[in-house]
């Protein structure tokens, strides 16, 4: 049961419910991301459309359709934010659910209890130089990490 406790807790720290954050947090900075990438294309396809509308010669207005059509394959190609994020959704369901049915079997194994493991590290903290999520506990700061490098 200890094994199965440890799956869950990291100290006090629940590690499904972070590992569920993280990549929560991951599916944001995604969207964000596709957001900024997604303003510049448009910028450059109305850019674009105003020179299709004044250009003559059919040899500059069919290079300007064709930034016109690459736009729109950028634009579809960033379509990949929105799938990883559902993708990423049905891990984080997954994560909870085997987190509660693990508590679940550990509850009533040691009578309404969760036992903390026993920790079978060095007494040092453990310094987590990954990124951290708002408001998290336990990460090392920018300061640590370029003392790292100095």
């Amino acid at each position: 049961m200890l094994e199965l406790s440890a799956l869950i807790h990291d100290g006090n720290d629940r590690r499904m419910a972070r590992a569920a954050g993280e990549l929560g947090a991951a599916v944001e900075s995604m969207e964000t991301a596709t957001q900024k990438i997604l303003a510049s294309p448009e910028a450059v396809d109305d850019c674009a459309r105003a020179l299709v509308s004044v250009l003559n010669d059919d040899y500059h207005h069919d290079l300007a359709q064709d930034v016109q059509d690459h736009v729109v394959c950028i634009c579809e190609e960033c379509n990949f934010q929105d799938l990883a994020g559902q993708r990423i959704g049905e891990v984080i369901a997954m994560l909870m659910m085997v987190e509660g049915r693990l508590v679940a079997v550990i509850q009533r194994h040691c009578g309404g209890a969760i036992a903390h493991p026993v920790q079978h590290r060095s007494p040092r903290p453990r310094r987590d130089l990954s990124t951290r999520l708002d408001g998290a506990s336990g990460h090392a700061s920018q300061i640590d990490i370029d003392a790292l490098f100095a």
